[in-house]
């Protein structure tokens, strides 16, 4: 459960409530992208910055991606109709964290798209052989390799 916000205020980006409406896998990908990117803010005391290559680089020159994904991604692709959601990294990104010892905030997202888990991880400790390469994009990391799996 998440817990990490003072009286357990959850960060609405939009200023708004939030409510259900049809949107394209991509415009989900950047809302969610906006909610824990003010999630990290909140956490940060300072905002991220969405625009450069690394969301967060503070003053101490600690230097921090942000990477959200929401628990289940509807899809006809598998027989179950569902699949858990990927985190995805990009080589660039990865290579500049590796070089300034930084690290991942991964932000799981419930169903409705409120943070569920968020964990903070050193980018050294993510293993996978496509980011090695500078141009790698859209390198997926399904989010029970960062965080413990639930019941299904």
């Amino acid at each position: 459960m998440w817990t990490a916000l003072p009286q357990g205020r959850y960060i609405n980006p939009y200023g708004s409530p939030l409510c259900m409406e049809v949107m394209s896998s991509q415009n989900k990908a950047s809302r969610d992208g906006l909610v824990a990117e003010a999630l990290a803010g909140a956490l940060f005391g300072n905002p991220v910055s969405s625009n450069a290559l690394l969301d967060y680089l503070d003053v101490q020159g600690v230097a921090v991606e942000v990477k959200s994904c929401i628990r289940w991604i509807r899809t006809a692709h598998v027989s179950t109709g569902v699949r858990r959601g990927r985190f995805m990294l990009n080589g660039d990104q990865h290579q500049e964290l590796l070089r300034l010892d930084g690290y991942y905030l991964f932000v799981l997202l419930d169903d409705a798209g409120f943070p569920a888990q968020a964990k903070c991880v050193p980018a050294r400790d993510i293993n996978h052989p496509r980011l090695a390469d500078v141009t790698a994009r859209s390198v997926g990391i399904v989010w029970t390799a960062v965080f413990p799996a639930e019941e299904d």
